[in-house]
């Protein structure tokens, strides 16, 4: 399931509990269906119906937990994907933003070593 699916399927859920605003109807129509369902629509809509920051995003599947609306100047604000954070991506998010940009290019270069040695397949020796 795309993130499209995932916003048609919880607006499904969300109008199932709600009902369509009458000044939406068309709007609703065509995201239910096939129209484009964007991320500026799908927060304008969140915004605008008091869903929640990220409710249209979250999978089927994972509990919304209505996350505390941050303030307006935080990066959290900007991008909801950060109420899905556990602590310690929060920190590592935190490192890299604040690291200088060798320290940057260090943290990448170690998570993408540590994706090719879980990504390589096992050699076993046979020596006895």
């Amino acid at each position: 399931m795309n993130i499209t699916d995932t916003r048609r399927a919880n607006l499904a859920k969300w109008v199932a509990d709600n009902g369509i605003p009458k000044q939406e109807k068309s709007l609703f129509s065509q995201l239910r269906g096939d129209g484009s369902f964007g991320e500026k629509v799908a927060r304008r809509l969140e915004e605008k119906y008091k869903m929640g920051a990220g409710y249209l995003d979250t999978p089927d599947g994972v509990e919304y937990v209505r996350p505390v609306e941050p303030p307006r100047e935080s990066p959290a604000s900007r991008a909801p994907f950060y109420a899905w954070l556990n602590e310690e991506e929060m920190h590592l998010v935190t490192l890299f933003r604040t690291t200088s940009e060798r320290g940057q290019r260090d943290i990448l270069d170690e998570a993408e070593a540590t994706e090719r040695l879980i990504q390589s397949p096992v050699l076993i020796s046979n020596k006895s």
